[in-house]
């Protein structure tokens, strides 16, 4: 992550399962699902926070296999 770029899911998502997601921009092997809408990879995750984390404090973000 660079200082004063806002991390995106497709960052998160590449740090986390770099072999599922090997890409940072494009959903190649597999897509994010939140709230059974599929995530833009280029979507802020402060953003996503903000609209649709759970009481939890979590994103609960599915996987889905291309």
């Amino acid at each position: 992550m660079v200082l004063g770029q806002p991390n995106t899911l497709g960052m998160a998502l590449n740090q986390i399962l770099p072999t599922v997601f090997p890409s940072r921009r494009n959903p190649v092997l597999a897509t994010p699902v939140l709230h059974g809408a599929v995530v833009p990879m280029g979507a802020p995750v402060e953003e996503l926070m903000r609209a649709a984390a759970f009481a939890d404090g979590f994103l609960h973000i599915v996987v889905v296999m291309l």
